[in-house]
């Protein structure tokens, strides 16, 4: 590493993890400012090791301390139960209707179908239902159009061949 180009933050970062290497080495060796930004991370490591120790150390009698003012906290709050009596019981009163309705409802909405003609045919019987489908030139669902519509062409050579007879017998 030259000394023109300084350590980045994960290189100084590997370094003080314990990955080190000759190039590293010798660059902290040769300039101070890399070594001052190394100790500085050193220096913070080392405060923070401090601070973690002294919170850990607390004695006994700090965590009776917290459990007894978060219980007295507790205590001295007021009872939320009675205030959201005005809310509470409109909402029950609108659930209770709903069950009791629900019966009712399930009367009258459409009951599945049993057992279609498509579910009680064997796999062969639906395979050929199916190909026989697929060979018609108009499916099932446009079969009530294409009568109408052949009925309409009859209709139509109908009246055309009674026009053109009453052309022929008008003088």
């Amino acid at each position: 590493m030259s000394p023109d180009r300084h350590l980045n933050n994960d290189q100084i970062a590997g370094w003080i993890a314990g990955e080190r290497d000759t190039s590293t080495e010798q660059h902290l060796a040769g300039c101070s400012s890399c070594r001052a930004k190394v100790e500085g991370f050193l220096g913070k490591m080392s405060a923070a090791r401090e601070i973690t120790a002294a919170r850990a150390a607390r004695d006994e009698n700090y965590w009776a301390a917290q459990r007894i003012a978060i219980a007295e906290k507790i205590a001295s709050r007021p009872s939320r139960g009675w205030r959201m009596l005005p809310i509470a019981a409109p909402v029950m009163a609108g659930i209770l209707g709903i069950a009791m309705l629900l019966p009712s409802i399930e009367q009258t909405l459409p009951q599945p179908a049993p057992n279609t003609a498509a579910q009680q045919m064997s796999d062969e019987e639906l395979l050929a239902d199916v190909s026989e489908a697929l060979d018609r030139d108009t499916p099932y669902a446009l079969a009530a159009v294409e009568r109408l519509h052949s009925e309409r062409d009859e209709f139509l050579e109908g009246t055309s061949t009674t026009t053109s007879a009453n052309k022929r017998n008008t003088p």
